[in-house]
């Protein structure tokens, strides 16, 4: 079997939550499907200090759902340890909401930029409440073409499972127009669901919770090719 793949969880694990019980098996079924030796390790967000350098050895960094995170700043910090570093990372629901915030700040410069959630009075909402809550129910998305998600799910509309309350503000998308942040996938209304950067070896958030088909026994399209990508990374850097 080839070389494991270490694969950093930023959360604050509890197996009671649905995504959290679905990531623990895919080792297994990487294994078994895709012959991929996944290695996890959990990284409470509390525990994050502000460098980040206990991701220094992670082959892919995944901000996983769950927030309001234990600290908002430890799951930036891991966020922006990713970007900053070239390490593969995918953020899904939470991680895609925190992972714009990061962008905001720290490429954009609005230090106030914040989730409402957390911080309802914050003055740059940019992640705000959902006009419609999507809590455990499937919705449709479109992938972009052209973008990794339109690749990796075969450029359909795709039916996703969602678990979630909270999403870009609508008001504050324009901010990130003609920046390397794309966004990839949009609902029916226009609303963005996955966002990638352009600027990155492999960078995305995605809105909906891929993982969750875990508990079907089954890899989501997006999670093998994620893998698949990040494989194919370290052989080109092993080669280099």
């Amino acid at each position: 079997m080839p070389t494991p793949i270490n694969l950093a969880l930023i959360g604050d694990r509890d197996l009671s939550v649905r995504a959290h019980a679905a990531i623990e098996q895919l080792p297994v079924l990487f294994s078994e499907k895709l012959e991929l030796e996944l290695r996890l390790s959990w990284h409470a967000t509390a525990s994050l200090g502000s460098g980040g350098h206990s991701l220094a050895q992670s082959d892919w960094i995944w901000c996983v759902p769950g927030s309001p995170y234990q600290s908002a700043e430890g799951a930036l910090t891991a966020i922006r340890y990713a970007r900053e570093h070239g390490i593969p990372f995918l953020g899904t629901c939470g991680g895609f909401q925190y992972a714009l915030i990061e962008y905001a700040r720290n490429i954009l410069g609005l230090l106030q930029a914040d989730h409402c959630e957390s911080n309802p009075g914050t003055n740059l909402p940019i992640v705000a409440s959902l006009h419609c809550a999507l809590r455990d129910r499937a919705s449709l998305v479109t992938p972009v073409p052209g973008t990794f998600l339109y690749s990796a799910i075969e450029g359909q509309e795709i039916e996703e499972l969602y678990n979630c309350s909270f999403g870009l503000n609508r008001n504050y998308r324009y901010l990130f127009e003609h920046t390397a942040l794309v966004f990839s996938a949009f609902d029916r209304s226009g609303l963005p669901h996955a966002f990638e950067l352009q600027n990155h070896t492999l960078f995305l958030g995605v809105l909906f919770q891929p993982e969750l088909r875990a508990l079907e026994r089954k890899i989501h399209p997006l999670l093998e090719a994620f893998a698949v990508s990040v494989r194919k990374e370290e052989r080109l850097a092993a080669v280099g």
